[in-house]
């Protein structure tokens, strides 16, 4: 399967997110994830949850002729970006943004000649946890050139 020029690079592409205790991407492209599938964060008396992380792998039919815009976006339950206060009541949008490179494995040469996609991943950890309300719903959205294409949902628990 190829690329079609004439559809945008997000409607081709099919993506998987996961939330875990623990998550990163190794020297090697290999992703490592403790504790993975999470769907809800319990937090302390303060509001913050418990260390945690968010891997997103993305993928598509081949490598892309032009640069990509990857993006990871905390929002709520119908894809609207929230903020988090932090203590002192300053507000953070969490969004993480990369230039996919569809390339990062040592092995992509030989990947490519067998046919299996090209693929990017985002490894994100909040060792310090993050201040959520209690008892809402949040998504962690994948958006590949500002188009969204998938929403990992989760809550917060009191």
């Amino acid at each position: 399967m190829t690329l079609d020029p004439g559809t945008p690079v997000a409607l081709q592409a099919h993506a998987s997110v996961t939330l875990a205790d623990f998550v990163n991407v190794d020297g090697d492209g290999k992703t490592n994830v403790i504790g993975g599938g999470l769907r809800a964060l319990p937090l302390d008396s303060r509001g913050y949850s418990a260390p945690f992380g968010v891997l997103a792998s993305i993928a598509l039919p081949e490598e892309p002729d032009h640069s990509v815009i990857v993006e990871l976006v905390l929002t709520g339950p119908h894809g609207e970006t929230v903020r988090l206060a932090d203590e002192t009541g300053r507000s953070t949008e969490i969004r993480v943004t990369q230039q996919a490179t569809f390339t990062s494995s040592p092995h992509h040469v030989v990947l490519r000649a067998h046919a299996f996609p090209a693929t990017h991943v985002i490894a994100v950890s909040f060792p310090g946890g993050l201040r959520f309300l209690p008892g809402c719903d949040y998504r962690w959205q994948v958006e590949l050139d500002g188009l969204p294409i998938l929403g990992y949902a989760f809550c917060s628990l009191a």
